[in-house]
């Protein structure tokens, strides 16, 4: 499969459009060099290329990054490949759509299922404390790279999160909807 995925440092001049795919891109995820994963132990997958390459740039040691290629393209890729490894999920960590879910954090709740659905051990990384300077939460993992650097991304992408169901944040700074809904006495011993 030969595609390309283009990103505009401009959107506004390209109609709202921050990138494309030319070629096809449904059920194929992206890497950079598919030769390092022979070596890696633990895999992190993102939305976009250019998430991917960000992460690439903390080298992270063992560490193999994909790109789904767009928040849909985790239901398109077979991710069967994956068994053996650890995986790491890092995507958007944007605010509510129409719908009241975060499009981001929904994205990794499907490979989550996906992935457990092929006994491959999924977790996420924990975006809580991507703040700048203003206590402004920084939505992708580029924006957080710009803003602090290799070596505070690097520790941000260690930080894993230690809910009991991945993606399931239980404190009043979520955003949106959350993965499932928890009666009131459940959630009050979930968040403990």
């Amino acid at each position: 499969v030969c595609s390309s995925d283009l990103v505009y440092l401009k959107p506004e001049d390209n109609g709202g459009i921050k990138g494309q795919t030319q070629g096809e891109k449904a059920g194929y995820a992206w890497a950079s060099d598919w030769r390092r994963f022979a070596n890696a132990r633990t895999v992190y997958v993102t939305d976009s290329p250019v998430a991917a390459l960000a992460i690439e740039s903390c080298g992270l040691p063992g560490v193999f990054v994909l790109a789904s290629r767009g928040l849909e393209g985790v239901r398109t890729v077979d991710w069967s490949f994956l068994r053996g490894r650890q995986v790491v999920g890092c995507f958007p960590n944007d605010a509510p759509d129409a719908r009241g879910y975060c499009p981001g954090l929904s994205a990794f709740w499907q490979l989550h299922e996906t992935l457990t659905g092929h006994d491959i051990s999924c977790l996420m990384v924990d975006q809580a404390g991507w703040l700048d300077d203003d206590d402004a939460p920084i939505f992708t993992v580029q924006e957080l790279l710009a803003m602090k650097g290799v070596e505070e991304t690097a520790k941000a992408l260690r930080k894993l999160q230690d809910w009991l169901i991945p993606g399931m944040v239980a404190d009043d700074k979520r955003q949106g909807k959350p993965r499932l809904f928890l009666p009131h006495h459940d959630y009050m011993t979930y968040w403990r």
